[in-house]
């Protein structure tokens, strides 16, 4: 026993090494965070997920989708006093004035790149009316979407006790915000100058230009930090800091047909920069350990009971798979659900059934497509009075060739009567 103790802690620690070594580490620094791709949703990362944090700026991405769903990006907003002054003094404005008159589109650019709090007071109070009431549909829509983690007291992200989410909420938010194309234009813009108006004057000196804090988009330094943080596959998204939810993101990636979005929330760090980095990193795990396969499965014909011709099916457009990097396809083992009771008549382009692959306990599916007509067979009965239908069919093409015949006779009678009047008659001429 005591020799062979040793032999098998040997193989646990061989067998442990191996398997983190298999296992990609991935360094995030926030006290909560998550990772998934775009299009399934699969969650390819998370840590604390679940847990109560604070938003800070990030509400807004709730604010942007609210107003996206209520408002034409055309119409005009006219800033009220009390979307102005209920700001905090020293939180970030878009320098809006009380009177001045802006569009929709204007005010999303300030409120989600400049991150401007009078920017959002002055679209919710748009919406709604007032900020009060544009809360409720925030907390209306929150839970709509899932996110019953959350509570929102404000439109803007100024910090309140009472208003907090967590990672898994705020990416179901985003993954509501993201089906918005002006969202995901407005959220990879990395400057914007909010234009003259009648009550704000431009000067050379003195213009509303915003430019991101997202420092994953901009390709330089910037006074933020002396160091360049760019990520050549970063798309978006924003950014968040109040001094209790400390700094925080909602970012999204795309490499070639690969999109991820991740959330981190509750990063402290003395250049206020690791947010970056845990982004960084957790995209560059997605992207190493994961892929999207296009794929379309060779799939046998299917023979139809009251049929003599057998059906032939494809998956229904492009068929897209995210799997482990490692996972070939062709290991798979599909799953056919054939419409209950299918049968002929079936036509081309009927959807005729679904074809179902689990991976990673993901269920893709998609539809099935006939690429055939499937006529059904004829019944006895049928084919008996086809049958009939044949021979009546030999009958009447017999029928008309004796008929011709008759009429082919008869004329040719006629003719060799009229011609043996004609000699007679000129016999009787002669004579």
């Amino acid at each position: 026993m005591k020799k062979i103790l040793p032999i098998i802690l040997c193989l646990m620690l061989i067998f442990s090494s191996i398997a983190l070594a298999d296992t990609p580490s991935v360094t995030v620094n926030g006290d909560a965070a998550l990772l998934i791709e775009k299009t399934t949703g699969k969650v390819l990362y998370e840590k604390n997920a679940n847990k109560k944090e604070y938003p800070a700026s990030l509400t807004k991405i709730l604010t942007a989708l609210i107003v996206l769903e209520n408002c034409e990006l055309t119409e005009e907003v006219t800033i009220s006093n009390t979307a102005v002054l209920s700001v905090p003094a020293g939180s970030t404005i878009a320098y809006l004035k009380a009177g001045e008159v802006l569009t929709v589109e204007e005010l999303l650019y300030a409120m989600l790149i400049g991150s401007g709090n009078d920017a959002a007071n002055a679209l919710a109070i748009h919406v709604s009316g007032s900020v009060t009431e544009f809360v409720k549909l925030m907390n209306d829509k929150a839970k709509q979407l899932g996110a019953t983690n959350s509570n929102f007291v404000n439109a803007s992200g100024i910090h309140d006790a009472n208003q907090y989410t967590t990672a898994n909420d705020l990416m179901l938010i985003t993954q509501a915000a993201v089906k918005y194309e002006m969202f995901n234009k407005i959220c990879s813009t990395t400057s914007y100058t909010l234009r003259s108006t009648d009550v704000f004057k431009q000067t050379g000196d003195n213009e509303r230009k915003f430019e991101t804090s997202n420092l994953l988009l901009l390709n330089k330094t910037t006074t933020v930090s002396t160091k360049n943080f760019y990520y050549q596959y970063a798309t978006g998204i924003k950014t968040g800091y109040t001094s209790q939810a400390r700094n925080c993101i909602v970012a999204s990636a795309q490499k070639e047909n690969l999109e991820l979005l991740a959330v981190v929330l509750n990063v402290g760090s003395a250049e206020n920069i690791s947010r970056y980095l845990d982004a960084k990193n957790l995209f560059e795990y997605g992207f190493s350990k994961f892929q999207i396969t296009p794929f379309n499965p060779t799939i046998d014909d299917i023979t139809i009971k009251n049929s003599n011709i057998k059906l032939q099916v494809a998956i229904n457009g492009p068929a897209n798979i995210l799997s482990d990097s490692e996972l070939q396809l062709t290991e798979l083992t599909p799953k056919f659900d054939l419409k209950t009771g299918l049968q002929a008549p079936i036509y081309k382009d009927d959807v005729v059934g679904i074809i179902s692959y689990e991976i990673d306990g993901h269920l893709y599916s998609f539809d099935l497509i006939a690429q055939n007509d499937v006529p059904e067979n004829p019944s006895a009965g049928e084919v008996f009075l086809g049958f009939l239908g044949i021979i009546w069919n030999i009958i009447k093409v017999i029928l008309i060739i004796l008929i011709a015949f008759i009429v082919i006779a008869v004329i040719i009678r006629l003719v060799n009567n009229n011609r043996k009047q004609k000699r007679r008659a000129a016999k009787r001429y002669k004579n």
